[in-house]
């Protein structure tokens, strides 16, 4: 399916924790796409950095990295930004089946390239878990009060 992200080729599956935020990056005084999609990916290492795995961003290859010889990458990015409001987003690698990227060419790397958090630690939280984690970050990143809202009810009416 095309799109109009940012980013080459990517898989969303099972075990994969993907956030699509929608903002108004002048609202959170965002300087613009760079600035949003490192504090984007700044929330999902800042989140990972907790379960004991040290991540970095790097502007160049967007998204987030493992330390290390070799840096392996844990999330994708790829947002759109149309009228200064963002679409599109992350996806944090926590459990997926790996073999998946080996069928495609992952943000035009090689299938190896890409790691998990459960390949790094040996372990990882469900999605369910983890969500609430990044989206945290994010609000501290943004510099907002984020409630997390399970119930659509509590939503009224957006």
């Amino acid at each position: 399916i095309r799109t109009s992200r940012g980013g080459l080729l990517t898989w969303h599956g099972p075990g994969q924790l993907v956030i699509y935020p929608i903002l108004t990056l002048r609202t959170y005084r965002l300087a613009g796409p760079k600035s949003y999609v490192a504090t984007l990916c700044g929330a999902v290492g800042a989140a990972v950095s907790k379960l004991g795995l040290n991540t970095r961003y790097d502007e160049h290859e967007p998204g987030v990295w493992t330390h290390g010889t070799p840096s392996r990458k844990l999330a994708s990015v790829g947002v759109h930004i149309h009228k200064g409001v963002s679409i599109h987003g992350v996806a944090l690698n926590l459990n997926p089946d790996l073999m998946e990227f080996r069928k495609i060419r992952p943000c035009g790397m090689e299938a190896e390239v890409i790691t998990s958090v459960a390949n790094e630690l040996g372990w990882s939280p469900s999605v369910a878990e983890m969500a609430p984690a990044v989206v945290q970050q994010l609000g501290l990143g943004l510099g907002a009060d984020i409630e997390w809202v399970t119930d659509h009810r509590k939503l009224g009416g957006l």
